[in-house]
């Protein structure tokens, strides 16, 4: 009997962290995506100020969950994704509106990667 109730246990257990981790992960892919999307139409507006100003509240974010995203996910993506925003933020610094755009794109893809990869699909289990 003992054992049966330590396995309802762990199972509990190992859902509650499954779901923590798939909504945690979701969740904040998609605002990360929404608040690139804005500070692109901030850089093609020639809004520099407004979108330095998104860069600097999406690294002050991402600096503040990074130790739980490396609780979930792979330290190379994570990482990745860091070095990424602090390229945004020096283009945005020095009005690279071209080269911010195209490392904007590929922190929005490696997001999307991310939230995809925690889709529970037949690809992803196996």
């Amino acid at each position: 009997m003992k054992r049966g109730i330590i396995a309802i246990i762990l199972t509990v257990l190992a859902l509650g962290v499954g779901l923590t981790q798939y909504f945690y992960v979701t969740h904040n892919s998609k605002i990360y995506v929404n608040m690139l999307n804005s500070a692109d139409e901030k850089i093609e507006q020639n809004d520099i100020y407004g979108a330095q100003s998104i860069i600097e509240r999406i690294d002050h974010r991402f600096s503040g969950s990074t130790r739980t995203f490396d609780v979930f996910l792979s330290h190379d993506k994570v990482d990745e994704i860091y070095n990424n925003l602090a390229m945004l933020r020096c283009y945005a610094n020095s009005g690279s509106n071209t080269e911010f755009l195209a490392i904007s794109a590929k922190t929005k893809r490696e997001l999307s990667s991310l939230y995809k990869s925690e889709i529970p699909t037949i690809d992803n289990i196996l």
